[in-house]
């Protein structure tokens, strides 16, 4: 075991450090931590059913509103319009070859429509906003768009991506903003949000080798990749953090 001085003097164990050395024929080498990953849920949502119940007042998402104030969305809120949206995205014909695309940088809304989602087991793409925001010609923007074929977009702001979205109009999905959703032709992200009759989606059909998102590479060599993260590798990274 390794461990470090702390601040008020005391020894603190990090864990273990030795790392097991493989040396490969073309001079390479592969460096393996030793200590085996703890036990980890099939999902991620999973861990927000769990807390959902252990902490359902708990704040789960927080950020600033445009008055400076809190806005903030606790455990046992998120789960419950997790569950709405993921029965609302089910009317679309969004799959892995049709999957979500979102445009804006973080926020409450995009957290929630990524994991309903990942609750359906359709995978979501966050895409870099400068693509939408900064570009002229959108040419990568459009590359992104031919790759993944999304079957519906999310956008925060419904004027500032309104000259993306028009550059994009020979590619058929649905629009969504959280706000002036009209200037984009979106509809309004509380259109999701609204109660279904039909029952919630079953997670337990989503397993943990399905895909959860697309990650796009920088594409600063080239044009963007979009890299396949599956429910196991993103819950196997959270299970590494906490060690």
């Amino acid at each position: 075991m390794r461990s470090h001085r702390a601040d008020n003097g005391s020894d603190s164990v990090l864990g273990t450090l030795t790392p097991a050395l493989t040396a490969r024929p073309d001079g390479s080498y592969l460096v393996k931590c030793e200590e085996p990953l703890p036990a980890h849920a099939a999902r991620l949502n999973d861990y927000l059913e769990e807390w959902a119940r252990r902490a359902p007042d708990r704040v789960f998402l927080a950020e600033r509103a445009a008055d400076r104030t809190w806005r903030t969305v606790t455990f046992a809120q998120a789960f419950d319009a997790v569950a709405g949206i993921a029965a609302n995205l089910l009317t679309y014909d969004l799959s892995a070859e049709r999957p979500i695309a979102i445009l804006s940088g973080a926020s409450v809304e995009h957290a929630l429509l990524a994991l309903a989602a990942m609750e359906i087991g359709v995978p979501y793409c966050p895409v870099s906003p400068p693509y939408a925001l900064a570009s002229k010609d959108f040419v990568k923007l459009r590359y992104v768009f031919a790759l993944m074929t999304p079957g519906l977009v999310f956008a925060d702001d419904g004027a500032a991506f309104a000259p993306a979205l028009e550059a994009l109009s020979g590619f058929n999905f649905a629009r969504f903003a959280s706000r002036r959703e009209s200037a984009a032709n979106a509809r309004p992200f509380s259109d999701l949000l609204a109660p279904m009759t039909q029952p919630p989606p079953a997670r337990a059909k989503v397993g943990p080798d399905a895909i959860a998102k697309f990650l796009l590479t920088s594409g600063s060599t080239g044009q963007p990749k979009a890299v396949i993260n599956t429910q196991r590798m993103l819950c196997a990274n959270q299970a590494m953090l906490a060690q």
